[in-house]
């Protein structure tokens, strides 16, 4: 009675111990937000071994540790990730950080606009906003991460609603998809972006591309009506500066509610651009007819059998969830 026992057993292996020979990348702002990880680490890298020690035994004056396993050599490359401004903070207020992480590997904010990266650039949005097999459900990746508020995720499960409607009926809703605004790190707020949003997952599930040259702003209810939203001026003229520095093509445009043309009173210089053919403005009443625009595919009604025409955006999708709910069955229940 009252004496301490212990065992080897209890000794676990670290992240650095696993990554022993190899890399270990870690995200930085994480990292500093771990009590003790960020000096834990630099001691290491600064004595070359890998000690095992808990936080209890390393600030605790009766140490309770009868196992004490001999350091390890580190023989890993410890790679850090971040942004600019965490890595400038961390270079004016830690004067350990150059020492230890000599080398910098920074990823410029533009690139030349050509061909190849026109295409590269076009290569990484159609592998974005993903689908897969599941049951259903739409996971809303900034509501999980506590970075959108609750008007976004009111929004994404009025989106949900639609596609289950639609397309949920008559056949297992087998797919899963997960949205998110990418390398965005601040809040996310508002359902003006729930029709975007719904238009890049019927384009995931259709495996239809989506005209980049238009911008798309407005809300979405359960029945694919497009809703009317704040800003829409400011909106569109944010967009079409864009264009004008980019240069106009005639193609750039912006989707917007049918219900905000009323609140329409734009600069002279869009007004102009949109008479002479260069910047046009598409008022949309409904998802259908805005994914028409953006894919230039029809979305297809049903015939009498049911069923929609086989090249249309709504056959397309169709198949593909009938295909996934076939992977379903084939490969028996999904796990929970």
């Amino acid at each position: 009675m009252g004496t301490l026992l212990t065992d080897f057993t209890l000794i676990k292996a670290g992240a650095l111990h696993r990554a022993t020979g190899g890399y270990l990348i870690l995200d930085a702002r994480k990292l500093l937000m771990q009590a003790y990880a960020w000096e834990g680490l630099k001691r290491t890298l600064r004595a070359r071994q890998i000690h095992i020690e808990s936080l209890g035994q390393l600030f605790s004056t009766i140490s309770t540790i009868s196992l004490e396993p001999e350091p390890i050599p580190l023989n890993t490359k410890v790679i850090l990730t971040g942004d600019r401004e965490l890595y400038y903070l961390l270079c004016a207020y830690d004067p350990d950080f150059r020492e230890l992480f000599k080398v910098a590997a920074d990823f410029e904010n533009e690139m030349v606009r050509n061909e190849a990266n026109n295409k590269a650039y076009a290569d990484l949005i159609a592998n974005l906003a993903r689908i897969r097999l599941g049951k259903g459900e739409v996971v809303d990746i900034e509501r999980q991460v506590e970075l959108g508020g609750p008007i976004h995720a009111k929004g994404v499960l009025i989106l949900a609603g639609f596609l289950g409607a639609r397309y949920g009926v008559e056949r297992p809703f087998a797919f899963s998809a997960t949205l998110v605004f990418e390398q965005s790190y601040s809040g996310v707020e508002g359902d003006s972006a729930s029709s975007a949003e719904l238009y890049a997952l019927l384009s995931a599930l259709a495996e239809v591309p989506l005209k980049q040259s238009l911008a798309v702003t407005g809300s979405v209810n359960q029945r694919g009506q497009v809703q009317i939203i704040g800003g829409v001026n400011e909106k569109i003229e944010g967009f079409f500066d864009i264009c004008r520095a980019r240069g106009l093509t005639g193609e750039q445009g912006v989707l917007i509610p049918a219900a905000n043309v009323l609140h329409l009173m734009l600069r002279q210089d869009v007004v102009e651009a949109a008479a002479a053919g260069q910047f046009h403005i598409y008022p949309v009443s409904t998802i259908d007819e805005g994914l028409g625009l953006l894919t230039g595919l029809p979305m297809g009604e049903l015939d009498k059998f049911g069923h929609y025409p086989a090249e249309s955006l709504n056959g397309r999708i169709i198949n593909r969830l009938d295909t996934l709910a076939q992977k379903v069955r084939d490969f028996g229940p999904l796990p929970k």
